[in-house]
């Protein structure tokens, strides 16, 4: 970080400190509405980081109390629970689904191409005749 923008005077060659511009200090940049720069920059973000991401003890996490929570309302309704599980076990219906969709899907643009070559063809040859 640039000693004069933090308000610290760096000196000169000479030995005399260099002039600042008093709207790139600290102290000016307050006066001129804007924030003081933070201290720690950018290693401090990790560190905040790395701090949220503990876990106390003994303190269920959020995930841990949404699992619990979906099982109890699973063993209270009995027809949603079954639902559930019918979709758990068909789940490669929709993989199959998607297969077979983008193979038609294929398929189809493969015709298309086809019948515009034909036309191309049919255009050149067309024109190609003398008249």
């Amino acid at each position: 970080i640039n000693a004069e923008y933090m308000g610290e005077a760096e000196e000169s060659s000479e030995g005399s400190p260099t002039r600042q511009n008093p709207a790139m200090t600290r102290s000016g940049s307050a006066r001129l509405g804007v924030a003081p720069v933070a201290s720690g920059g950018l290693d401090a973000g990790p560190q905040r980081v790395r701090r949220a991401g503990k876990k106390r003890k003994g303190m269920p996490t959020t995930y841990d109390r949404t699992r619990e929570s979906w099982q109890s309302f699973l063993s209270e309704n009995t027809e949603v629970a079954e639902e559930v599980e019918r979709a758990r076990k068909s789940s490669n219906r929709y993989t199959e689904r998607q297969d077979f969709l983008a193979k038609v899907s294929y398929r189809v643009w493969e015709q298309e191409v086809e019948v515009k070559r034909r036309e191309w063809e049919r255009n050149r040859l067309r024109n190609a005749r003398p008249g």
